[in-house]
């Protein structure tokens, strides 16, 4: 809403969701530039996820398969339990985008050696961006985003950072400036 031009491409598998995520695009006002296709990755088949893309954002289940399984066939499994491997997923993002296109990618800390091994090679200028649930930065953070350019040559970069929670538990003010005001992070 905030970019004139812009259009999005969404893929969700589980249809209730994808239903959402079209309801939210109307009651936005922005539905004429959002297309939601429900399919599964990676076998989609849709035109509309051929790309190319400028721009790819995913945010995939964060549990790999083998080291957590499924209780049960629930849209919060599916959400957080692997159906694909991790590689496999970047992978479809990266063949959609087009050369020099950006990808971030929201995931544990945890799997950072997996999201590096993966993007290092087909993509540059890897940029790590830490987020901490709470202002205790002494923690370790246990989210990170992770963005790549396709094609790009340049040295990986780990910046700053953001807090999302304060010590009341709601938003931090420079949480809230991305989340509610639309401010951009401060990427280099």
């Amino acid at each position: 809403a905030r970019v004139d031009g812009c259009r999005v491409t969404g893929l969700e598998r589980d249809k209730a969701l994808a239903a959402l995520a079209a309801t939210n695009a109307a009651l936005n006002q922005v539905e004429v530039r959002v297309d939601i296709v429900t399919d599964t990755l990676p076998f989609t088949t849709s035109p509309a996820l051929d790309g190319p893309f400028d721009h790819v954002m995913t945010n995939p289940p964060y549990l790999p398969i083998g080291r957590a399984r499924r209780k049960d066939d629930t849209p919060r499994d599916r959400a957080t339990v692997e159906s694909v491997d991790l590689a496999t997923w970047l992978g479809f993002a990266l063949e959609r985008l087009r050369p020099r296109g950006s990808l971030t990618v929201v995931h544990r800390t945890d799997r950072l050696d997996v999201l590096l091994d993966v993007l290092s090679g087909p993509a540059g200028d890897i940029t790590i961006f830490p987020l901490w649930s709470s202002d205790d930065t002494a923690k370790p953070a246990r989210r990170v985003l992770v963005r790549a350019r396709k094609g790009v040559n340049a040295p990986l970069r780990l910046l700053p950072g953001l807090v999302m929670h304060g010590p009341g538990g709601g938003f931090t003010n420079a949480a809230e400036a991305v989340l509610r005001d639309g401010k951009a992070l401060a990427w280099p």
